[in-house]
């Protein structure tokens, strides 16, 4: 909006010798339009390493609650494998929706405009 603003009002700020001032505003509309994307940068990097940990964390999850069962010899290798392809699928699902979280911050920020 600063834009189209400066070029309609050229002429008369180029008279009034206004250029600095329309330089500082220009360049503090800009330092907020930077801040507020390094601020959505941080909250997706933070949100993706996030779920990206609990992810892998939880991998191994139903290894080492079968662990004990296999050790004790109530639960076969194969079983343990067809647990956890069991457990991998069912995080998959429940974790799609974070997949997504780039176009629900999108949305959230369109809508605040």
């Amino acid at each position: 909006f600063i834009l189209i603003r400066l070029r309609e009002h050229a002429e008369s700020i180029a008279f009034f010798r206004g250029e600095y001032v329309e330089k500082l505003r220009s360049e503090a509309k800009f330092a907020k339009v930077l801040h507020a994307e390094y601020k959505k940068l941080y909250v997706l990097v933070s949100f993706h390493s996030f779920s990206s940990g609990v992810e892998h964390t939880l991998d191994f999850a139903s290894y080492l609650i079968l662990a004990p069962m296999y050790f004790a010899r109530t639960v076969s290798f194969g079983e343990m494998s067809q647990a956890h392809a069991l457990f991998h699928n069912n995080l998959k699902s429940m974790l799609d929706l974070t997949s997504h979280m780039h176009k629900i911050a999108e949305l959230g920020a369109q809508s605040l405009r």
